[in-house]
């Protein structure tokens, strides 16, 4: 007889089916409205309820036969959030970034609204690679591909805030029309990453890609980077379905629950070559 792994206990499968029938869209369910979700009876699904109602994690809403999650699962999320650390639950997911591009990766995250920081680093084993040497130091948030993505996922009023500012070039291909930053901005929020060619580290090109937490919002990048001599556009929409696969494995940890094949609202295609067409000066 096939092996079909450790024995689970049916009662507590069923309980968490129940309360995984609950999502942002559906937060209030009745009995029928579980049972269909999920497949159970509707007796089991009533019985389970009660037990998940005498503990909290689940309750009835006043003067209504809905159910909704409780607040025992509110008690046990801080619980978890509190042991969940950025750059630990990425590391490992970095590396098998880098082993599968041999480029180096980057964590990136906002430091305060109008600038960011590199977290952390998992370099290439190439002689000629990118090293990041600015770790913790406060970089504008519209430079770069990294920052570019946590910008287009940031507010419009704070894209208008950053915008109004003096955009300051430090290559001569960083882009300082405010303009053509806001068309950059809609694209990277349509295709779900970024790339910048040089715009911030002469003959650096990078690819970046969103990184989301439980609450759907955008708080980190994960970026693949090296020389440009090497990374061509072609090259860099060749490593997206990689670097956003490692996006969505770290999303996931964070305890977003979006669509699969996304990790956040602006999914990466699959298949991405054509596009970003060159534009005169880009490359």
């Amino acid at each position: 007889m096939q092996d079909e792994g450790p024995k689970t206990v049916q009662a507590f499968d069923r309980a968490l089916a129940i309360l995984d029938a609950f999502t942002p869209e559906r937060s209030a369910l009745g009995v029928s409205e579980i049972a269909r979700i999920t497949g159970l009876s509707r007796s089991t699904v009533h019985r389970l309820l009660v037990t998940l109602r005498r503990h909290e994690l689940v309750q009835q809403l006043p003067d209504s036969t809905n159910y909704a999650l409780g607040p025992h699962l509110l008690r046990l999320a801080q619980i978890a959030f509190s042991s969940v650390n950025l750059q630990s639950i990425a590391k490992p997911i970095m590396e098998r970034l880098r082993d599968r591009c041999d480029e180096t990766v980057g964590l990136h995250a906002r430091l305060n609204p109008t600038t960011r920081t590199v977290l952390d680093q998992v370099e290439s084993s190439q002689p000629l690679r990118r090293t990041y040497t600015e770790i913790g130091h406060p970089i504008p948030i519209y430079q770069g591909a990294p920052g570019k993505v946590l910008l287009a996922y940031s507010s419009r009023e704070l894209q208008d805030e950053v915008l109004a500012g003096k955009l300051e070039a430090v290559t001569p291909r960083t882009i300082t029309d405010p303009e053509r930053v806001r068309a950059e901005l809609a694209r990277i929020r349509k295709n779900g990453y970024a790339l910048s060619f040089e715009e911030r580290v002469p003959g650096v090109s990078t690819l970046a890609v969103p990184i989301a937490n439980h609450t759907g919002a955008v708080v980190a990048a994960i970026s693949v980077a090296g020389p440009s001599t090497r990374l061509s556009r072609r090259r860099l929409l060749g490593f997206v379905p990689f670097a956003s696969e490692a996006a969505r494995a770290i999303s996931a940890k964070l305890g977003y629950a979006g669509e699969e094949g996304a990790a956040i609202p602006g999914v990466a295609p699959k298949s991405v070559q054509g596009e970003w067409p060159p534009r005169a000066g880009a490359v």
